[in-house]
């Protein structure tokens, strides 16, 4: 079994200029985030949790079926904020301002793997992107500092990337943090 993800790929500008915006942000809150590695930064679009390998040529089919429908399109990454919302943090975000189209490939997406049997997302697609997980034993302090980092931040403004592909990853869970491996690439076709 693999623990597996598809996803968009982030370009490295794209990464390099959300590493330098959240900077002051990590400096500010110290050790109450766990931090994404800017080459970890994704665009998640449906978790498969265990996929078999014995299913994944069938995978990788369906994806190239479903992107070669779809036409590339832009996304700008703007924005700043955490889920479930400021008074209890639990991810920090970079958000993005997405077109339909980046709905309607993720919708594709999720109906084409629950028809393949994968579980159904529990909440709705939300577009942005993970750039920090706040630990359990956060203090009052850091809390507030957090709080303040973020509102003195909400309105960053990276830039903007066509998504022209999407991604099949596997992630292997390690003590240093995960490691994300491509495993199939499936390129939008209009």
């Amino acid at each position: 079994m693999l623990r597996a993800f598809i996803a968009i790929e982030i370009p490295s500008e794209i990464k390099a200029g959300i590493d330098q915006k959240i900077s002051k942000l990590r400096q500010d809150t110290g050790r109450s985030i766990r931090w994404v590695t800017p080459e970890n930064i994704h665009l998640t679009l449906k978790f498969l949790q265990a996929l078999p390998e014995s299913r994944l040529k069938e995978i990788c089919q369906a994806m190239k079926t479903e992107c070669e429908k779809k036409t590339a399109f832009d996304i700008e990454v703007t924005g700043l904020g955490c889920f479930p919302n400021l008074r209890q943090p639990r991810i920090t975000w970079v958000g993005l301002a997405t077109p339909i189209s980046l709905a309607q490939l993720q919708g594709a997406l999720e109906k084409m793997t629950r028809q393949m049997g994968f579980p159904a997302e529990e909440r709705p697609f939300s577009a942005h992107l993970t750039v920090g997980r706040v630990r359990e034993q956060i203090t009052m302090d850091e809390l507030h500092r957090l709080q303040s980092a973020l509102a003195e931040l909400k309105m960053v403004n990276i830039g903007k990337f066509t998504a022209s592909s999407v991604t099949l990853f596997k992630s292997e869970l390690r003590p240093a943090g995960p490691l994300y491996t491509p495993l199939y690439h499936a390129p939008m076709g209009l």
